[in-house]
């Protein structure tokens, strides 16, 4: 079932299926991409804030961190992560959209970006939250550019967190160099998981659907906080960025009072904060706790 997998996968994407490699969840997949940048020791790029677990193992693998901050509209910026390379960076790392901030970095200046930046390093496009957009994926450059890894997960809008399925899309060479960073390539998926995989592809339908339906909910939300003074970032993922800086009341009290899970701070400057859109119920009930 793993090589009917990889087909689907490789058939969506217009790529071959030496492609693609899948592992247990995009972060088996993220750690892997991190090994093999960390073989020659030297720095990685990311942006602040952005998905914090990539840094921790980049690390521990040796790898020195430099940061890059969001330009004032929360968004990745570009020119900033690329006049940040190094002589002796090996990846950097781009998560569009962004985790935490919701936002997302336009398609020709990502592209122009990758290109230029790819010349010096690894780089890592995190599109775990895309199909949220009708953004283009960059997956359509990775056959010719042996330095683009994307990496895309089934854990969003498919639906199938739990199940642990992930999946990088990269030039044959590069994923032949992954593969051998590995114990098993494309093992460790279970049989239920591959068969929510395969049939999670074939249900556009559901996708499309949920798509509307979180874009609707999620904008019900935004609309309902901005409404009550909390400044919020325009989204195109299923999670809201908000500033907490004019809310008097104690925001994570409440939620924990009414067994709501929040995240945390995010930024200190603005109190910048994160929900995930649940269904109509749950987010009606989260602005009555946090607004009442």
């Amino acid at each position: 079932m793993i090589s009917q997998l990889i087909e689907a996968i490789a058939e969506k994407h217009g790529l071959n299926n030496d492609n693609v490699l899948v592992g247990a969840g995009s972060t088996q997949i993220i750690d892997a991409v991190v090994q093999l940048a960390a073989l020659q020791k030297g720095s990685f790029i990311l942006a602040r804030p952005t998905f914090s677990r990539l840094a921790g193992a980049a690390e521990k693998a040796g790898l020195q961190k430099i940061e890059v901050s969001l330009n004032a509209n929360k968004q990745h910026d570009l020119a900033a992560m690329l006049h940040a390379v190094r002589q002796d960076t090996r990846l950097i790392y781009i998560c569009n959209p962004n985790n935490p901030t919701g936002t997302i970095c336009e398609h020709g200046a990502l592209t122009a970006f990758i290109k230029e930046a790819s010349k010096h390093s690894l780089v890592m496009v995190d599109e775990a939250y895309i199909d949220y957009t009708n953004e283009q994926s960059v997956s359509g450059l990775v056959a010719d550019n042996k330095s683009l890894i994307v990496v895309k997960t089934f854990s969003k809008i498919y639906g199938l967190a739990g199940a642990r399925i992930g999946y990088a899309l990269a030039h044959a060479n590069t994923i032949e160099r992954l593969q051998e960073l590995q114990c098993g390539a494309n093992i460790g998926i279970s049989t239920a998981s591959l068969a929510g995989a395969m049939a999670a592809l074939k249900d556009d339908d559901h996708v499309k659907k949920t798509a509307i339906k979180n874009s609707e909910c999620r904008n019900y939300t935004i609309n309902e906080l901005e409404r009550h003074k909390i400044n919020c970032i325009p989204s195109n993922t299923n999670f809201i960025y908000f500033s907490l800086a004019n809310y008097n009341k104690d925001f994570f009290g409440k939620l924990k009072n009414a067994n709501i899970k929040g995240t945390e701070i995010f930024e200190e400057d603005g109190k910048w904060s994160r929900i995930t859109v649940g269904t109509d119920s749950e987010m009606s009930r989260f602005i009555k706790v946090v607004t009442e």
